[in-house]
């Protein structure tokens, strides 16, 4: 299986690309994720944070295994799941 632990992970977006400001966006055919022990967060005021979404989890993917995340400050959502059950 894949890994991603232990990362802070902050702040991500560009100006003008406000709709694909995501911490961490998992799509196509992926399976056997692990998200662990990681800080993913919006710290910036109102209008300037881009990051709109923590995790993005898209259609086509399954079992994504979160465990120990801190996910805060996002405009839309900490997490979104549209995966596979």
């Amino acid at each position: 299986h894949n890994t991603v632990r232990g990362n802070i992970i902050e702040n991500n977006g560009l100006p003008g690309h406000a709709e694909k400001g995501y911490g961490i966006y998992v799509s196509g055919i992926t399976q056997d994720l692990l998200l662990q022990d990681n800080v993913i967060r919006e710290t910036r005021e109102q209008d300037s944070r881009l990051q709109k979404t923590g995790i993005l989890i898209s259609d086509g993917v399954s079992q994504v295994r979160m465990i120990n995340n801190r996910i805060s400050g996002h405009a839309e959502a900490d997490v979104t799941d549209h995966s596979n059950p």
